[in-house]
């Protein structure tokens, strides 16, 4: 991290707590901040797995905090104030607030123009510590990383390429969905991006999304996130994960879109690229749906 700032911040490494992926680390850091009945403030739309990672075996509430495409899903302090109120009213503690940065589903930066505190709190760090040791990572995941990490050139170049990549990536498959007259949410950051498909559900409601969603997959066999998982009060979006796909697969899955979009009596858009492959069938195997 200290590398990828450029030296701009140091890092103690008798604080850093490494955990086997991020979900044990947010459940950790919720048993160490809020005890059972207590809450976090969390905006909407959000990553799904949230309501397991901080809720399941903690006994930790969420609070939603909801943001609307008008602001394009950023958090305001009006409603973060909102939300607070109504935890106060719930009787309810609030332990913090838990933003992903980039933001997940829709691609949000927290701005970069904010002054920053680093609190080294020294009981997190030693609950964190012991909490850590049931979600280790295991020995030759660490014996690998240790070897990645210690060679500086190999990080940067890593860095540079993985983010040509996911900007070409992303680049191609907003303007595919665009084609088909799917807007998206411009995204700063991030594995993914956040479509309005409000136009294809047959009623604005969370069933009505559900519906397309269902059709999506069995039909399309494209294989989408809908927004009511991430708690998005607006009917109608969708989380894209494009990293899932290899570069040459965004064609076929602009194909399926377009073959469903004719399929449901939406007059099809020109279709994205000029090389899609026309002779990839609506009804694929199930082994073959891509995850996104």
């Amino acid at each position: 991290m200290s590398q990828i700032m450029e030296k701009a911040v140091s890092f103690n490494p008798s604080r850093v707590v490494l955990t086997a992926g991020a979900t044990p680390a947010i459940e950790i850091l919720s048993f160490c901040l809020a005890d059972a009945g207590n809450a976090f403030l969390v905006p909407t739309p959000y990553y799904p797995g949230f309501d397991r990672d901080i809720k399941w075996r903690t006994g930790v509430e969420i609070i939603h905090v909801p943001c609307r495409s008008a602001d394009s899903f950023n958090l305001s302090i009006a409603a973060l104030d909102r939300a607070f109120d109504q935890a106060k009213k719930r009787g309810l503690k609030v332990c913090g607030i838990v933003i992903s940065n980039p933001s997940n589903p829709v691609g949000n930066l927290i701005s970069f123009r904010v002054g920053v505190i680093y609190s080294y709190n020294e009981e997190v760090s030693a609950a964190a510590k012991k909490l850590a040791r049931f979600s280790s990572i295991s020995a030759p995941a660490q014996c690998l990383l240790i070897s990645m990490l210690s060679d500086a050139k190999f990080v940067r170049t890593l860095i540079t390429i993985n983010r040509e990549r996911l900007r070409s990536m992303y680049a191609q498959f907003v303007t595919g969905l665009k084609k088909l007259g799917v807007e998206c949410i411009k995204s700063s950051g991030g594995f993914y991006c956040w479509a309005d498909m409000s136009g294809l559900i047959r009623s604005y409601s969370k069933k009505g999304e559900l519906e397309l969603w269902d059709k999506l997959l069995n039909t399309a066999k494209v294989n989408v996130t809908p927004g009511s998982s991430c708690h998005c009060i607006e009917p109608g979006w969708f989380r894209f994960c494009f990293t899932t796909l290899a570069e040459k697969d965004i064609p076929v899955v602009m194909d399926r879109i377009q073959k469903f979009e004719m399929l449901v009596g939406i007059s099809p858009l020109k279709l994205f690229g000029a090389s899609t492959n026309s002779d990839v069938p609506l009804q694929a195997s199930n082994s073959d749906v891509p995850t996104l």
